[in-house]
Order: C-alpha cells, then sequence, then structure tokens
C-alpha cells in the first residue's frame, strides 16, 4: 500500500498535480471582495432605494465584510441645560469613507445632564458626550450656563449664558462640527443664551441655533439642534430644528428629542432644573451589494 502510494504521489506531480496538507483555512468564506455586509450588535438596519442603511444609537462593534466606500454621519451627544439652553453634539459627515474588512469600534455619545437654574449656580449641567467611529470624534455639546456662568466652551456646539446682572458670553464650538451658543446681555429682558446647533450661530438671543438636516436615510431629516434658552417674564424660546429643547419661563426647562441636540433652559432663582441633551448616532449608507 506504502509502494502504491508513492508511485500515485509520483504520478499526479509528474503531471502536474501539486499535492498538499488539507487546509481547513481554505474551506473559510473570504472577505476580500466587495463590501457585502455591515453588522453590529443593537443596530438597526433599513434600505433606500439601492442603498442598505445602518444605524447605531449606542455603543458596539461593527463588522465589515468585503471592502468598499461609504456615506457615514456622526453626531456626539448634545449638551445639557441650566438656564442657558444646551449645546448640540458635535457632527461630522463623509461622502466617501473608505472601510475594508474588520471590526470596528463605535462609541456613542450620551446626552448630557440638566443643571440647576438655583442662585447660587453649581455649574451642574453636564456636556454631551463624545461619538468615535474608525478614527473621527464627534465633540459631545457645551453645556448650558447658570445663574451668573457662562456657556462652557469645548463641545461640538457651545452651550448658551446663563442670567447674570452683567454681560455674560456662551460657550465656543468646535470648528467644524458645530457653533457658540448665545451671549446673555446684562438683565432687564430676563432671558437666556440659547444653545448653539450645528449648522449656524448666534451672538446674542434666547433663540436657539438650528441643527443640520441631512438625507442619508432617505429622507431628509434635521439632527443636532441646540437648547432653547429659559427665561423668567417672557416668552418661551423653542429649541432648534432637530429636536433641541425648549426653554421655559415658569419651570424646568424641556429636555431635547432626536439625535445630539441641546436641553432648553428652565426658569431661574428657582429649584428648577434645565432639559437634559439627547443621545448621538452613527448612521452609514452604502451600496446594496
Amino acid at each position: 500500500m506504502k509502494l502504491f502510494c508513492t508511485i500515485l504521489g509520483s504520478l499526479l506531480l509528474s503531471l502536474g498535480v501539486q499535492v498538499g496538507v488539507f487546509s481547513p483555512s481554505a474551506f473559510v468564506p473570504q472577505s476580500s471582495g466587495p463590501l457585502s455586509s455591515i453588522t453590529g450588535s443593537g443596530c438597526t438596519y433599513s434600505t433606500s432605494g439601492s442603498n442598505s442603511i445602518v444605524s447605531c444609537t449606542s455603543s458596539t462593534t461593527l463588522t465589515v465584510v468585503g471592502s468598499g466606500t461609504v456615506k457615514m454621519l456622526l453626531i456626539a451627544g448634545g449638551g445639557g441645560a441650566a438656564s442657558g439652553g444646551g449645546g448640540a453634539g458635535g457632527v461630522i459627515t463623509n461622502a466617501s469613507l473608505a472601510l475594508t474588512a474588520g471590526s470596528y469600534p463605535v462609541t456613542i455619545g450620551a446626552g448630557g445632564a440638566g443643571g440647576s437654574t438655583a442662585n447660587p449656580s453649581t455649574l451642574s449641567a453636564t456636556a454631551g458626550g463624545n461619538s468615535t467611529f474608525d478614527g473621527y470624534t464627534a465633540v459631545g455639546g457645551g453645556s448650558g450656563g447658570g445663574v451668573n456662568n457662562a456657556g462652557i466652551s469645548g463641545g461640538g456646539s457651545g452651550g448658551g449664558a446663563g442670567y447674570s446682572s452683567g454681560a455674560l458670553t456662551g460657550g465656543s464650538g468646535t470648528s467644524g462640527q458645530g457653533y457658540a451658543g448665545g451671549n446673555t446681555p446684562a438683565q432687564t429682558s430676563g432671558w437666556y443664551g440659547g444653545g448653539g446647533g450645528s449648522s449656524g450661530g448666534t451672538t446674542i438671543g434666547q433663540i436657539a441655533t438650528s441643527g443640520m438636516n441631512s438625507a442619508i436615510t432617505g429622507s431628509t431629516v434635521y439632527y443636532a439642534g441646540g437648547g432653547g434658552g429659559g427665561d423668567n417674564t417672557g416668552g418661551i424660546a423653542a429649541g432648534g430644528n432637530g429636536g433641541g429643547g425648549s426653554g421655559s419661563n415658569s419651570g424646568n426647562g424641556n429636555n431635547a428629542t432626536g439625535y445630539g441636540s441641546g436641553g432648553g433652559g428652565g426658569k431661574s432663582f428657582a429649584s428648577y432644573t434645565g432639559g437634559t441633551g439627547s443621545g448621538g448616532i452613527l448612521i452609514i449608507s452604502y451600496l446594496t451589494p
């Protein structure tokens, strides 16, 4: 039998047939071809025309099979409000992002908590959380200021300034991701600055700035609006397009809705709180294989 196998092996080699050891890996599906799927725990999936849409609202790991280019929308969490409105979360877009086969960690920032509008203020409102994907970082929205507090800078969009007997400034935004929060003048009118949004800024005003719109899902949707400023005596300031919380002149500020929007400011000098910001999101669109 051994002699037979030796003769057979020699014959096969003479005919140009390669003889080798069985390798299970040779039968494992390879993923070096065109992009065929993107999946992740907790994400949702939809289609629009010839495109597949993946939307993730919590941190996860995406598994990419194949290689290709995708469209991406990454949004951080919106900032919480106090007297001033919360800033919108930073927004990053890429219409031609190259992905290769592998695993991609995703972090989705939470919305910031609302803070006290009482006097004295304790700066208890918090900024939104950062969102990250494939080397990109969208910065969380800045929190709104309380009594005698300026809006908090460094967020994707700045938080609005709080109530003060003197002028205060809104927080600055991150370049390319958002805008500054509204300033508060010396208080003769009773209102406080609105939070910065993702598609325009305001220098003085209770009105929040608008969010940005995107059709990455196949429908035009607004995201990341600033929160409206609170008021002691006047009208109620609406939040920016995209889900920014509206301000209040009689109680707590309103919570943000949607994705990456800032909370609305509450009435000052009482036991009230500003609204919370809304969490971020990652949306990816790619050609359905």
